[in-house]
């Protein structure tokens, strides 16, 4: 991408980007695609550490341009991520958001707040987890997150993949991210809140209104 590109981008979205790093991709190609043969194997070669290596690259380059950026994190390992994070800290000098993922003990996250973090990348939920099982752990996690009688969060966090209504109301998060708002407008959908007693109502799942025109 061009420096006029990330310009106009930046332009476009009101100055707030949010750069993803990718892992979700190579964790399909390498673990979920192989049916987990390799285990994390992947992540132990020079290819992944290259990687990691030309991402580092890629957010210096443009970093004028983008607000956050999260770490390369090892989805459902806890320990790797926290090994890679502090590699982009102290041979990249770069402060990437860090990721805690589905089924990672409550210890990681005491981990990451004892470190001084203040913005938590949240994730696992498209990652073979059902929202079920992930509601008992995000629920045990955001106890933590979310102290004392007020439940405001403590921190900030970014929950991945997360924007089902339910995820939405159920925790206090400072963004989110999906493709589920662009597939329902591609298919000439969009998301219409119900009203009640003449007014738009925010307290329930609303329901997607078709608005393709055909003639």
């Amino acid at each position: 991408a061009s420096t006029g590109a990330w310009k106009l981008v930046k332009e476009r979205t009101d100055g707030l980007l949010f750069l993803d790093s990718g892992a979700h991709s190579l964790y399909t190609r390498e673990v979920m695609k192989k049916k987990h043969r390799e285990g994390y194997d992947f992540y132990k070669t020079k290819e992944f550490w290259k990687y990691v290596d030309a991402y580092a690259v890629f957010v210096k380059k443009y970093r004028k341009f983008v607000d956050n950026y999260v770490n390369v994190d090892v989805i459902f390992n806890p320990q790797m991520s926290w090994e890679v994070l502090k590699y982009l800290e102290t041979e990249h000098g770069l402060n990437p958001i860090p990721v805690i993922h589905y089924g990672s003990g409550e210890r990681w996250v005491h981990k990451h707040l004892e470190a001084g973090y203040t913005y938590l990348g949240i994730g696992g939920l498209g990652q073979e987890a059902s929202w079920g099982v992930y509601k008992e752990w995000a629920d045990a996690i955001f106890t933590i997150l979310c102290p004392g009688p007020s439940k405001l969060p403590i921190v900030k966090t970014h929950g991945f993949a997360m924007t089902a209504y339910e995820s939405l109301i159920r925790y206090p998060w400072y963004s989110t991210d999906s493709a589920s708002w662009l597939k329902i407008g591609g298919f000439g959908n969009i998301l219409v809140p119900h009203k009640r007693k003449g007014e738009f109502s925010f307290a329930e799942n609303p329901p997607a209104q078709a608005r393709t025109h055909r003639p």
